[in-house]
């Protein structure tokens, strides 16, 4: 036999996705909705751990009942290349003091996006290389990288991260000795570095 199940009426946080996720800020989303309707309130808590140990400041809001509202808080001062979670939480005049919040959500925050060149002579003679490195991008993010070799050609093309955000590759070759310039281009962020390379030279000596 089969008891039957009451649910009582109060209100509920229900997740939504993290927007404008940035280095160390992000909009958090979701929606509250009340069985009763009336007065009632809600919050979203957030932190690098299940325990969500951060809130947002708490808003008072007007239900109708059954009726969802959507609800978005900003939040600031988070760390780079952090996965967060958060949560959606409300409260009605059913369930005044104890309220219901919704299943995780999780998010990463952009990371401190950084381009490494090193100088790779192991095909000289004939060739000067470089081998290129990038890291804090989101896991499997997509962006725009553009490589500049001392012969004056331009290589650009738009690449894809590892789950753990960065991006690597070996054995960037130019007849010429000179001047390589690496740019990534991702969200709003632009990142150039430049490298001289002559394989010919001692490295010391560049």
């Amino acid at each position: 036999m089969v008891a039957a199940v009451a649910v009582s009426s109060c209100a509920v946080g229900v997740r939504g996705p993290a927007t404008e996720i940035a280095t160390t800020s992000a909009v958090l989303n979701g929606s509250v909705v009340s069985t009763a309707g009336g007065s009632g309130s809600y919050y979203i808590e957030y932190g690098p751990t299940e325990a969500r140990t951060e809130a947002t400041p708490t808003r008072a809001i007007e239900f109708e009942a059954n009726e969802s509202h959507p609800v978005s808080e900003p939040v600031e001062g988070l760390e780079p290349s952090t996965t967060y979670h958060f949560a959606v939480c409300a409260e009605d005049g059913e369930n005044p003091g104890e309220p219901f919040c919704s299943r995780d959500q999780t998010f990463r925050t952009d990371g401190d996006i950084q381009v490494t060149l090193t100088r790779n002579c192991s095909f000289h003679p004939p060739s000067h290389g470089v081998d290129a490195r990038v890291t804090g991008l989101q896991p499997n993010a997509t962006f725009r990288g553009t490589l500049e070799y001392p012969s004056g050609g331009t290589a650009t093309a738009t690449l894809t991260a590892d789950a753990d955000g960065t991006y690597e590759i070996q054995g960037f070759l130019d007849d010429s000795a000179g001047t390589w310039t690496a740019t990534v281009e991702w969200a709003e962020e632009t990142v150039t570095e430049a490298l001289f390379v002559d394989c010919a030279a001692a490295p010391e000596t560049q």
